[in-house]
């Protein structure tokens, strides 16, 4: 069974696994596409694995590419309690089962993988602005509280400080 997804390009997603395509901004129409939830997130855990268990330095241009959309995606935190009710700028309640801390653990180690890329690489656009915003945005959406608001200035401090060292790419905004 085949289920494909249309956005910019063609993702196919199957029974056997995900195709090595990895088009710009799937991962954030898949999650709206009105699929019930445990689906969207085994699709997110599917994605996140195969990055993951990618080789420093062998991402290809397509998955770095696709990789600030699959962090977003995780950091709209739709796991956590009530997310079908609440808007996207409306704070997560607290949740007691972690789910809004699973969703921006699960940012965080995309960014770590995408920073390891880049170190392996020498390239100074795999790590950008925009997956940055997307680890910021998870940690604020986590229902952490006073945990996530210290991770999000120490995020935006390596942001700086990555900015400030000539990567022009991860410019705080």
């Amino acid at each position: 069974m085949k289920r494909t997804l249309l956005s910019i390009s063609v993702l196919a997603i199957s029974t056997t696994g995900i195709s090595r395509r990895y088009p710009s901004s799937v991962a954030s129409a898949y999650v709206t596409s009105g699929l019930p939830p445990t689906k969207h997130r085994q699709w997110l855990e599917q994605m996140t694995t195969e990055m993951m268990s990618t080789k420093v330095g062998q991402l290809t241009p397509e998955m770095i590419e696709a990789a600030p959309d699959l962090m977003s995606a995780w950091a709209q935190n739709p796991y956590a309690a009530d997310a079908s009710v609440r808007s996207t700028n409306t704070p997560p309640p607290l949740d007691p089962e972690g789910r809004g801390r699973d969703c921006a653990l699960a940012v965080e180690k995309l960014m770590k993988r995408l920073v390891a890329e880049q170190t392996a690489t020498g390239s100074s656009d795999v790590a950008t602005t925009y997956a940055y915003n997307a680890l910021l945005h998870g940690w604020a959406r986590s229902g952490e509280g006073g945990y996530a608001a210290q991770r999000a200035e120490q995020i935006l401090i390596e942001m700086q400080d990555r900015f400030e060292a000539g990567n022009t790419c991860v410019q705080p905004n």
